[in-house]
């Protein structure tokens, strides 16, 4: 998580990275170095968008394939790859189709946790947004289980640029500071357990925490909003919140 996200949900996050040493190929001298490597077993993730996100070969020298190609396909992560290349680096997956006829390394952020599931009403993947402020692929569900709130650009471009060793004022008015409806949630070890094995969705999670808290969001149409949600990786094995909310006017 940025560290810039401090400004706004002022709380730390400690990624725990276990690397495993491995033994890896020799590196080819115009391809990229490995540096820490973790296994895993085989855990299901599918394709984040249908753009264009190419998967290589082992030292990122040769591209193999087109993840657009695969829209359907659910990749299974066997192993977590820090690669550098100057001042370059990145962690990418290892993945293999479910049928095993693909393989190769593919950049960890073109993917989402969870097996692909064929668009229905009720699927996260469903809602997506061309704000470039909406960073996270969450917020769009939780702008949906919102209707009627506004998302906050300006609040979304001070915390983009936050700097918490200059901090400054965000761009809320004094009356609306005032009179912020702060929502948050800190998980507990079972509900990141139950994420990050795909038993529940970030809408079913938001909605059942939102009802322990009696908020009713249909409440809350004609509010500003700023919001933020996280979905833990096979590489994280703690997070603050899943997710966090502002609501004002």
């Amino acid at each position: 998580m940025n560290k810039k996200a401090i400004g706004f949900i002022m709380t730390g996050l400690m990624a725990v990275g276990v690397g495993m040493a491995a033994q890896q190929p020799q590196a080819h001298a115009a391809g990229y170095k490995w540096v820490k490597t973790k296994n895993y077993k085989n855990i299901p993730w599918h394709n984040k968008s249908n753009k264009t996100a190419y998967m290589y070969n082992w030292n990122h020298t040769k591209k193999l394939h087109n993840l657009k190609n695969y829209p359907h396909t659910t990749w299974y992560v066997s192993k977590s790859i820090k690669m550098v290349k100057g001042n370059k680096s990145g962690v990418f997956y290892k993945v293999t189709s479910g049928n095993k006829k693909v393989s190769g390394y593919v950049y960890r952020g073109y993917l989402v946790k969870g097996k692909y599931q064929a668009p229905s009403k009720n699927n996260d993947d469903n809602f997506v947004s061309d704000n470039p402020y909406i960073k996270s692929s969450y917020v769009p569900v939780i702008l949906d289980v919102f209707k009627g709130t506004k998302f906050d650009n300006n609040m979304a471009k001070w915390n983009a640029n936050y700097d918490p060793e200059n901090p400054t004022m965000d761009p809320r008015t004094p009356e609306q500071r005032a009179n912020t409806i702060d929502i948050m949630n800190v998980p507990t070890s079972d509900q990141i357990i139950a994420f990050k094995e795909h038993k529940i969705t970030f809408r079913e999670f938001l909605l059942k925490d939102l009802k322990e808290k009696g908020i009713n969001p249909d409440n809350y149409a004609g509010y500003n909003i700023y919001a933020t949600g996280y979905y833990p990786t096979p590489d994280e094995e703690t997070l603050p919140s899943f997710y966090s909310i502002m609501l004002y006017k």
